[in-house]
């Protein structure tokens, strides 16, 4: 239901966070710009986003954090509940 680049910018902002970048900027920034921060401004279910990034690291063949963090659900659930995301 989202346009990709609004989904691009959660996604950015919950990469920076598993890179240990400045995601309260990158936050702000976004914030700044009128881009959404939040599954409910996308009109996502917290179920969507948890499976998009579970899926996202098997989608191409290239490097990504995804790959290199032991990446289980309740990781990502913890992640987007303290960046706010839901």
């Amino acid at each position: 239901p989202a346009l990709h680049g609004e989904q691009v910018a959660l996604g950015t902002l919950l990469m920076a966070y598993f890179q240990g970048q400045d995601w309260k900027l990158i936050r702000r920034l976004l914030q700044r710009a009128g881009l959404p921060t939040k599954a409910s401004d996308l009109g996502l279910e917290p179920g969507m986003i948890v499976r998009a990034v579970m899926m996202a690291k098997d989608i191409r063949e290239r490097w990504s954090i995804l790959k290199e963090i032991k990446l289980t659900e309740e990781k990502v659930r913890k992640a987007c509940r303290k960046l706010g995301i839901f």
